[in-house]
């Protein structure tokens, strides 16, 4: 049956794809939270610097 195979590549290929996505999609969700919370720690070390040259 030479149907056979090419069905099971279509659905590795499927699942290939649907891997890619949500890897990209954590990476992603990953990578925003980290600049997030890298900008966050920033506003805080800026906002403790004021406050020492303040002081």
């Amino acid at each position: 049956m030479p149907f056979c195979p090419s069905f099971l590549l279509i659905i590795m290929k499927l699942l290939l794809n649907v891997n890619w996505f949500y890897s990209r999609l954590c990476f992603f969700v990953i990578y925003e939270n980290f600049q997030f919370l890298h900008a966050q720690a920033n506003l805080y070390s800026f906002v403790i610097h004021q406050l020492l040259i303040k002081f």
